[in-house]
C-alpha cells in the first residue's frame, strides 16, 4: 500500500506497484488517467445531484461521497471492485437513480 498526496506521486506508486484497486479522492486531477491503468474506488464530496451524475459517467469503478459512508463500506467498496462489481454510497445511488429516471432529486 502507499500513500500518495499528490498526483505524481500517485503516479508513481501506480508504476510501482501496479495495484489492481486504487482508493482516490476526486480532488486528484489525474484519477481518470489511473483508471486506466487499475480500478479505482472514488471518494468524492460531491453532494450535488448533477455534478455527482457527472461524476458517475467517469471510469470509477467504485464511487462514495465523503461523510456519507462508514470505513466498513469504503472495505466492502473496494472488495466489491475487487470482485469485480461496481459498488454506489446511497448518495451516489440516488444520483445514479435519477440519472436514469430522467429527473431531479426532491
Amino acid at each position: 500500500m502507499a500513500v500518495a498526496g499528490t498526483d505524481a506521486a500517485a503516479s508513481d506508486a501506480v508504476d510501482r506497484l501496479r495495484p489492481s484497486i486504487v482508493v482516490i479522492d476526486d480532488r486528484m486531477s489525474n484519477w481518470r488517467l489511473l483508471a486506466r491503468r487499475a480500478r479505482v474506488v472514488l471518494l468524492t464530496g460531491e453532494t450535488d445531484i448533477h455534478r455527482l451524475g457527472t461524476i458517475l459517467s467517469g471510469p470509477a469503478s467504485a464511487y462514495l461521497t465523503w461523510n456519507h459512508f462508514d470505513p466498513v463500506d469504503l472495505l466492502g467498496a473496494v472488495r466489491a471492485v475487487g470482485d469485480g462489481l461496481a459498488w454506489l454510497c446511497p448518495v451516489a445511488a440516488s444520483a445514479a437513480a435519477a440519472a436514469m429516471r430522467g429527473a431531479e432529486l426532491r
